[in-house]
């Protein structure tokens, strides 16, 4: 009876291919249960308009990815489709939680009586045979634990073994959310406009902040059964005499603990890091018990999940996700005829409140100019400044590139075009007010690869002196910044060494 119980309460159900009339319980009991029934209905319906929603985008990304520009596909409804996604999965996130109440309640109000049933008929059988309770696959529910455990202390192993299939969802929703922060990562890298950019960003703000409370649950829920199946254990194995097993328990998670200590702050979640090897030590030392009591059912079943794994890899990149600043960058060029006229005056300078970009100041007069004296250069803009004109032709993002359009302003006749740049709102012109002289500073690009190597990550360790590892889009990762281009190459040779399918650049970038 308590393996049929068992084998109800922890299978997992397919309603993929089910309709939401045909849904059926995750838990052989709550059939009558209405509200549990329309939850899971309401969570079918859901899974299949997610299912649809990402098909759909599928169809379109490479439908786009297939044209030959953006004209192609409207960028605006591939996005429409990843919020709808996003609020599906918010949506069954909130019944999943109300769903686990319910069925951890049932778990908790029915499970007792079946294991005093079969402690019943368990107890007939002879004290120095192998013990009928062997069969029993779930190791709590064998005759030492019944026997042995004082009662509060067996309930509270039970509320323990509840709670950690609770962990076990929680990581796994932990995981859905992490994927779904990739892929608006991704988005958002490539976001071509400033309202679609914003929509990501704060898009990305709700799910890492639901990541970051998944995590303290998980940390949360996971202590507590880690705490109470520990001492357990102990109080049983004590009382039995079996020194030989707490001392293999104690060694596996000394293992674990010195695996979790080496991973800390290399992934997504140090919580993650510890559930999943904690979890792993565990397995390992509940195996040892099961086979020191000679409970074969429950060793065979432990041994089977370390087989097949304890959980899924927890070795997630972090994300490192810095919010854009769309500044209006582009290069000088010439139109004939102009691009600008009576009926497309020059619009006037966007100042931005934060970010840095530079212009070529092409002249500074009393009144506004007629276009024509502007020799067909576009984009142009003008601001007013202490009841001056000033006009601007361009946008750069670093004062090199703008130095190099002033020079071929020069060459197109302009007289005296001046570098001039706003940080953060703050206008200078370089020309009579210069700048501190800026550094040059270098960071290496990897590309093309979700995951990096464990070698690649060693390698990174030992050349990086401290530079910051950082996943910075799909498939991207940056390594940054090195004082001297040589420290520089030195990494990307040597990664280039040890995984020649991953793309490296050495990239130069200017700092104050």
């Amino acid at each position: 009876m308590m393996r049929k119980l068992l084998l109800i309460i922890f299978s997992v159900a397919s309603f993929a291919a089910a309709s939401a009339q045909d849904v059926r319980p995750r838990i052989a009991g709550l059939e009558s249960n209405e509200k549990y029934m329309s939850l899971l209905r309401d969570d079918l319906r859901l899974q299949e308009r997610e299912d649809s929603l990402k098909n759909r985008m599928g169809e379109l990304r490479e439908q786009f990815r297939r044209s030959d520009g953006a004209e192609a596909v409207d960028p605006n409804l591939i996005l429409s489709l990843e919020n709808q996604v996003f609020d599906v999965r918010n949506r069954r996130g909130h019944i999943a939680a109300q769903v686990n109440v319910i069925e951890q309640d049932w778990v908790l109000n029915n499970i007792g009586t079946e294991v005093g049933a079969e402690a019943s008929a368990v107890s007939e059988v002879h004290e120095n045979a192998v013990p009928e309770s062997s069969k029993v696959r779930n190791l709590i529910y064998n005759l030492p634990f019944v026997r042995n455990l004082p009662e509060g202390d067996y309930a509270e192993l039970k509320r323990a073994q509840s709670r950690e299939r609770l962990a076990e969802r929680i990581a796994g929703e932990y995981k859905v959310v992490y994927d779904s922060l990739v892929e608006t990562a991704a988005a958002y890298s490539s976001a071509a406009t400033e309202e679609e950019g914003a929509r990501l960003f704060a898009k990305y703000g709700v799910g890492e902040r639901m990541a970051g409370a998944l995590a303290d649950s998980l940390a949360t829920v996971w202590s507590g059964v880690f705490d109470s199946k520990s001492y357990a254990y102990g109080y049983l194995l004590e009382r039995l005499e079996r020194e030989d097993v707490l001392e293999a328990g104690e060694r596996y998670f000394s293992t674990r603990r010195g695996d979790a200590s080496s991973e800390y702050g290399r992934y997504a979640s140090d919580a993650l890091t510890d559930y999943c090897l904690q979890r792993t030590a565990m397995i390992e030392y509940e195996t040892a018990i099961a086979e020191a009591l000679e409970l074969g059912s429950a060793a065979d079943s432990l041994r089977r999940v370390l087989r097949d794994g304890t959980t899924f890899d927890y070795r997630l990149p972090a994300i490192a996700v810095e919010e854009r600043l769309f500044l209006d960058y582009a290069p000088i060029q010439f139109a004939s005829p102009a691009v600008y006229s009576a009926g497309n005056p020059i619009p006037e300078c966007r100042v931005y409140d934060r970010g840095t970009i530079y212009r070529v100041l092409l002249g500074t007069f009393w009144s506004k100019q007629a276009v024509s004296l502007f020799k067909g250069a576009y984009p142009l803009s003008f601001a007013p400044m202490n009841g001056k004109h000033l006009y601007f032709a361009g946008g750069f993002e670093t004062r090199a590139a703008a130095e190099e359009a002033a020079e071929m302003l020069r060459k197109h006749g302009f007289k005296r075009p001046e570098v001039v740049v706003w940080r953060d709102g703050e206008y200078r012109n370089l020309a009579t007010d210069p700048e501190p002289a800026e550094r040059t500073v270098y960071r290496v690009e990897l590309y093309g690869v979700q995951v990096l190597p464990e070698s690649v990550r060693d390698i990174i360790a030992e050349h990086a002196g401290g530079c910051e590892l950082t996943r910075v889009g799909d498939g991207e990762f940056v390594v940054g910044a090195f004082a001297e281009r040589s420290a520089a190459e030195a990494l990307a040779d040597a990664v280039r060494a040890a995984a020649g399918d991953i793309e490296i650049k050495v990239e130069e970038i200017a700092a104050q």
